[in-house]
């Protein structure tokens, strides 16, 4: 056995006992039955989720429905439902959808007291209204041997990545998604403007001239695993997976705002008229049991928010060549991370000037 299956080894027997205790803070309950509707990413993700409260939560009478979307189109569910039954009672929240659920009155207050892991997460991973389910790190990731090769130095900023000799290697991320807000909010800053001034951060953009922008991590890893690209803005754990098919590849996480990294959130929140609100709390109070949010990072490398599995999970965290770790999800990073002010940011000027930006 190597020393770091060992170490692996002993945190998963530590969060297996830990998650024990957190499980307790719950009463056993018998909810007779009931169908709670999870509206919820496709396919892996959903079967991720099942796979590890589904028996538990069957157990105490709560069988599990999934609604397969993203974050938009289950506001735009909402909205045009408004005045009817719930179509579904548990709803992903992305970061910069929030605004639009609160505005539109569409979840209901939570009772905390009865998802007591919220203990576990930093205070703000939560409120009375969403609580966080995951993190990711949007930061550049690149190829090491490409970079060497033309080159190029290591990029410290986001800017950097308009050196001419990277013009049509890089990829970023379509307005689409969520890490489009952190790439445009990023350049704006680095080039003297911000959420509310984001013209620099999209003039940033058009120098960057990149290959193309998508919303999909398999694209992603295709185009940078293949070489078609050399960087990408993209979440930090794309590198875990290029590196464990044995690409040479590193990340950075450029300084913004005077934080060291980026932290996007995915939320779970309970939908306003749904009737199964007691069901829902018991649910995302599961999901942020310590051995579940262990099982989420290392089956689908989104990071933890669960406190005791960020502090177990960065000390075998994976690493690039030089022995620099591609996460930073550490308690401390969280206390110490960014994220784009969507409560001014105008999300339909912003796929507007996207698009300009990119078009040739």
């Amino acid at each position: 056995m190597t020393r770091i299956t060992a170490m692996i080894g002993a945190i998963a027997l530590a969060l297996g006992s830990l998650a024990g205790a957190a499980q307790a803070q719950t009463a056993p309950k018998d909810f007779g039955g009931v169908t709670l509707r999870v509206a919820t990413f496709p396919a892996t993700w959903a079967e991720r989720i099942r796979a590890e409260v589904g028996e538990p939560l069957a157990a105490v009478g709560i069988k599990l429905e999934f609604i397969p979307g993203t974050s938009a189109e289950f506001l735009a569910k909402l909205v045009a439902a408004r005045g009817q039954p719930a179509p579904f009672d548990v709803v992903e929240i992305a970061d910069e959808t929030y605004p639009d659920f609160r505005q539109g009155d569409f979840l209901k207050k939570l009772d905390l007291s009865q998802i007591p892991n919220t203990s576990l997460l930093d205070p703000a991973l939560f409120d009375e209204y969403h609580v966080a389910n995951w993190l990711s790190e949007p930061a550049i990731v690149y190829n090491v041997d490409k970079f060497a090769a033309a080159g190029i130095p290591a990029p410290k900023h986001f800017s950097d990545l308009a050196d001419p000799k990277l013009a049509g290697r890089v990829l970023v991320a379509d307005i689409s998604v969520y890490i489009a807000y952190y790439e445009i909010t990023a350049l704006a800053y680095e080039n003297g403007g911000s959420e509310t001034d984001p013209a620099p951060g999209f003039a940033a953009l058009k120098r960057i001239a990149p290959q193309s922008a998508t919303n999909s991590m398999a694209t992603a890893a295709q185009l940078v695993g293949s070489g078609e690209v050399w960087a990408a803005i993209w979440p930090a754990h794309l590198a875990q997976r290029l590196a464990h098919d044995g690409i040479n590849v590193s990340v950075v996480h450029p300084v913004i705002k005077g934080k060291s990294v980026a932290i996007a959130r995915g939320y779970v929140g309970i939908v306003a008229n749904s009737a199964l609100q007691d069901a829902g709390q018991y649910y995302i109070n599961a999901i942020l049991a310590q051995h579940v949010q262990q099982r989420f990072h290392t089956e689908s490398g989104l990071g933890p928010v669960n406190r005791d599995v960020q502090r177990t999970a960065a000390a075998v965290a994976a690493k690039d060549r030089a022995g620099v770790p591609f996460s930073k999800l550490a308690p401390e990073d969280i206390a110490d991370a960014w994220w784009p002010d969507y409560k001014v940011i105008n999300k339909r000027d912003w796929a507007k000037q996207f698009q300009r930006a990119l078009a040739n």
